[in-house]
């Protein structure tokens, strides 16, 4: 529905206020309907499923270091 460009900076926006493990499983919807292998991509169907992973395990860690996520997470 969107270009992949906003789909990222949605998830971005996502994560920051959410818990975020909502957009592991938007990328796997992602994927099974629009992702095809591709050799710029580490012949993977799955590369929106592998980035938002890798941001939800950074995010992990950026909002264990944030200010005002420290009192509301513990």
């Amino acid at each position: 529905m969107f270009p992949w460009y906003v789909t990222v900076f949605l998830a971005f926006a996502l994560i920051a206020v959410a818990p975020g493990y909502e957009i592991i499983i938007g990328g796997i919807v992602i994927d099974f309907l629009y992702g095809v292998v591709t050799p710029s991509l580490f012949f993977s169907p799955f590369s929106f499923t592998v980035f938002f992973v890798i941001v939800y395990i950074l995010s992990h860690f950026i909002k264990k270091r944030l200010v005002f996520y420290q009192n509301s997470r513990e």
